[in-house]
């Protein structure tokens, strides 16, 4: 993926043209022929003292110095996206917003009174069939990532500014910028550092930044892994999105790292530019960062015996069930009884033992709450 185009690096320079409201970020600019875009835009004198200057509240508590606090804040916010646009110091912050505009779909994220802005392919990698789409309707690049951002809402990502306004107290960033640079930090080598700091079979914490019904989307240390519904328990899971959420910080294993060489386009002194970047991809699993209960529970449960359960899936295979909150069976389809919904708790009875895999094989016996 290419995170920066031409065109982005022309609509980025409409910070440049001011104004109050964030629509200002929507004009199509004319590509700048000599003018070079400013990183930081600092506002004028005039405009500094109304950014910086609270009302006179007459207040009940004499010691209360809340408002040259959030002053404070203010100044300190702006110069750390500031410090994040020259010196590239990656910020972190909660996706709280998501919009449509000539620019394209849009994730925003509230920082101390400044909103930031990601471009969709500055907030994550556009697989190339999404590319061959067309750029508006249903079926569109528009649309998918309008979906992807909207699954993404409530996450924590990191991200870097590329361009600041003190005046309007907007920037707009990139996520994928962070991302590589966080990547090659955990998973690469360096002239100091000839050992990974992550690599396969290691665990790590990762932060879940998407949910649907069979998967998630962690990213786990600067690469966004796709983590199927296999992989997520080694129990089964009726609906992953009921079990997880945007937000979350789950354990993973680290399965396998790649890397490869690919072309990313640079802004260097307003002039897109293309260098070579190491891109990481990397397979985790969140069921292998924790012990099998097969491994644990399996001696506990004795053919005939009978317990509590509860139903965890319903297939044509027959009904799931998780037993004392510890290990699945497979129970067969009722002739008789009722199918049980998911989340029913039912008793059943222990039928067969398989050792060699450690499967166990149940009948249910009676709903005990249909829920």
């Amino acid at each position: 993926m290419e995170p920066i185009t031409n065109e982005n690096s022309e609509q980025l320079q409409d910070v440049n043209e001011g104004g109050n409201e964030l629509k200002e970020m929507e004009k199509v600019a004319e590509p700048a022929k000599a003018a070079k875009p400013e990183k930081v835009i600092t506002a004028s004198k005039t405009a500094r003292k109304k950014i910086y200057k609270e009302e006179s509240v007459f207040k009940l508590d004499p010691d209360d110095d809340s408002s040259s606090e959030e002053i404070d804040l203010r100044k300190t916010t702006f110069l750390e996206l500031a410090a994040s646009a020259k010196q590239g110091k990656i910020l972190t912050g909660m996706v709280d917003g998501e919009r449509t505009t000539k620019m394209g779909e849009i994730a925003e994220v509230s920082y101390n009174g400044f909103t930031v802005l990601i471009p969709a392919e500055e907030m994550f990698e556009i697989p190339e069939e999404v590319k061959k789409l067309n750029p508006t309707g249903l079926n569109s690049i528009a649309s998918w990532t309008k979906n992807q951002i909207n699954h993404r809402l409530g996450s924590t990502i990191d991200f870097v500014v590329r361009q600041v306004d003190e005046k309007n107290r907007i920037a707009v960033a990139s996520r994928i910028e962070a991302m590589y640079a966080k990547a090659h930090e955990h998973y690469g080598v360096s002239k100091t550092n000839d050992t990974p700091l992550l690599a396969p079979g290691m665990i790590a914490e990762a932060r879940v930044v998407a949910v649907s019904g069979v998967s998630i989307i962690a990213e786990v240390f600067g690469c966004d892994c796709l983590i199927k519904q296999e992989e997520l328990s080694w129990n089964r899971l009726a609906e992953v999105d009921a079990e997880y959420n945007v937000g979350d910080v789950v354990k993973v294993r680290i399965m396998d790292v790649k890397s490869e060489v690919v072309e990313r386009n640079i802004i260097l002194n307003g002039i897109v530019t293309k260098r070579p970047a190491i891109r990481y991809r990397v397979t985790a699993s969140v069921k292998r960062a924790g012990k099998n209960p097969s491994d644990e529970f399996y001696d506990d449960f004795a053919i005939g015996g009978n317990y509590l359960a509860k139903v965890t899936q319903v297939t044509d295979k027959g009904i799931y069930v998780r037993m004392k909150d510890k290990i699945d069976a497979l129970c067969p389809l009722p002739d008789e009884l009722q199918i049980p919904k998911v989340g029913a708790v039912v008793l059943v009875c222990v039928k067969e033992k398989i050792d060699e895999t450690k499967l166990i094989y149940a009948v249910v016996k009676k709903i005990i709450r249909n829920s």
